[in-house]
């Protein structure tokens, strides 16, 4: 079961300065995320080519002078219309240990790891259909605490705030040292 259950208007008011702050920076990422393609094929054999290796099956042709007999390896031509059929599988691992905990009134670390997972959720949000993720972290206490599972990311804002809330209070809760 995940970490963010619960939570209390502290952790919405947090998230709402965090997804404020990271606005520019989701709507870049977004971008990037919307021209991303999982690979529906491997690399093939383009033909007719000008240079490259030289095709068997056009041997007669290269004898009377074709220039176009050569073949090389890349990605088959992409068929307009179609859609990404499988999502690409992300995971995030985030760290929530106790020095991210104590350093963050030094140089605001924790707040620079929540606002990441915010960026990311935020970002990721209405592309369901192209990825499917998973959030955890680690610390001292556990290598692998899972702060969203994969295929179920957060509808609401309340959810998206309790992740971040969870890693807060993992945070400040570790044990130091390393798992």
């Amino acid at each position: 079961r995940p970490l963010a259950q619960g939570g209390d208007w502290r952790e919405a008011a947090l998230y709402e300065r965090l997804r404020e702050a990271n606005a520019p920076l989701v709507q870049q990422l977004r971008v990037i995320l919307q021209s991303a393609e999982a690979r529906e094929t491997e690399r093939a054999w383009l033909k007719l080519k000008a240079n490259g290796e030289l095709d068997e099956t056009r041997l007669v042709d290269a004898a009377v002078g074709e220039r176009q007999v050569f073949k090389k390896r890349g990605a088959p031509p992409q068929r307009h219309g179609t859609h990404q059929a499988k999502p690409k599988h992300l995971t995030f691992l985030l760290d929530a240990s106790a020095s991210m905990a104590r350093g963050d009134a030094l140089d605001g670390r924790l707040h620079r790891m929540a606002s990441t997972a915010a960026l990311l959720i935020e970002a990721l949000h209405g592309f369901e259909h192209k990825f499917v993720y998973n959030m955890s972290m680690h610390s001292g206490g556990t290598a692998d605490a899972p702060l969203l599972e994969a295929g179920r990311p957060p509808a609401e804002e309340g959810e998206r705030a309790r992740v971040v809330g969870a890693l807060f209070a993992h945070a400040w809760s570790a044990p130091s040292g390393d798992n």
